[in-house]
């Protein structure tokens, strides 16, 4: 019979796999500055944050407050490009919808839009100029590869990677209001969660599977309510092209009503899933991943 990897094993494993993730999504970002790069980087360091923030007991604390404070900073660098490109995005795919307003006032949005993106790229490029940018990546990869990185533990990675998952994934989905921070600070979880499902847990059975599922629905509905939240700020503010900045925002009040009702429907369908591994129904088993 396999012997399962203990925390420390698996842990170096999963860390050194991620580090090079996104040592390969930044070489891409240097070469260009696209919407598919800045999204491939923040998700590969995402992934990596999620892991370091989850399995906090067992890193050294020096080591992951420096680990996690360069990948902070990586986002932050990052932020203003990408709601830049989701802000494009939506304006460009809801004004040919053909509402009301002028076409000009559109175009006119969508220059506003172009000209802000222009400038977060010109910000990104000037620091991934500078020599504190490369600094930043050669010293998360010597944290990665350190040996000190992870404490010394023998116990089982399945017995760490479920108590991890199922610690917060309830909890975490009883929220049943609408604010809008709240519901994004419920996203982040359900990311992290989903992170980790998919990282320490092979999800070869069908109730995980499905499990998988309603969590990518989950982030995806949530990510759209926070976008179309962020937008609808920005439109009010909107000094210019009042007219469609109005009817956008009225066009994105009534999506932000759709993707509410898409995410109680897949809270709904999860909780569902763990009623039925509850109950017994399935020999359900979490085997973790090598």
């Amino acid at each position: 019979m396999k012997r399962e990897p203990t925390v420390t094993i698996a842990l170096h494993k999963y860390i050194q796999r991620l580090q090079q993730s996104l040592d390969r999504e930044l070489e891409g970002l240097s070469r260009a500055v696209t919407p598919d790069t800045v999204h491939g980087t923040r998700t590969a360091a995402r992934r990596l944050r999620a892991v370091l923030r989850a399995f906090r007991r067992e890193l050294n604390p020096a080591a992951l407050r420096r680990y996690g404070a360069a990948l902070q900073d990586l986002a932050r660098d990052l932020d203003a490009v990408r709601d830049a490109d989701v802000a494009q995005l939506t304006i460009s795919s809801r004004s040919q919808k053909r509402f009301g307003a002028t076409h000009e006032g559109f175009d006119g949005l969508k220059a506003l839009v172009a000209k802000n993106r222009s400038r977060a790229v010109r910000d990104l490029q000037s620091a991934m100029d500078a020599d504190t940018w490369s600094a930043r990546f050669v010293n998360l990869q010597l944290v990665a590869s350190d040996p000190g990185l992870i404490v010394e533990s023998q116990e089982p990675m399945t017995s760490i990677a479920l108590r991890v998952l199922q610690r917060r994934l309830r909890a975490a989905l009883r929220y049943r209001g609408q604010a809008p921070r709240a519901l994004h600070r419920l996203r982040l979880k359900i990311k992290t969660l989903r992170y980790l499902l998919e990282l320490c847990v092979t999800a070869h059975h069908g109730m995980a599977r499905a499990e998988l599922e309603q969590l990518r629905e989950l982030q995806d509905c949530l990510g759209d309510l926070h976008d179309a939240w962020c937008l609808r700020r920005v439109l009010k503010n909107q000094s210019r092209h009042r007219g469609a900045a109005a009817e956008l925002s009225a066009n994105l009040k009534a999506r932000q009503n759709e993707l509410f009702d898409g995410f109680r429907k897949h809270r709904k369908r999860l909780r569902r899933i763990w009623r039925g591994r509850l109950s017994g129904s399935s020999a359900h088993k979490l085997s973790v991943g090598t």
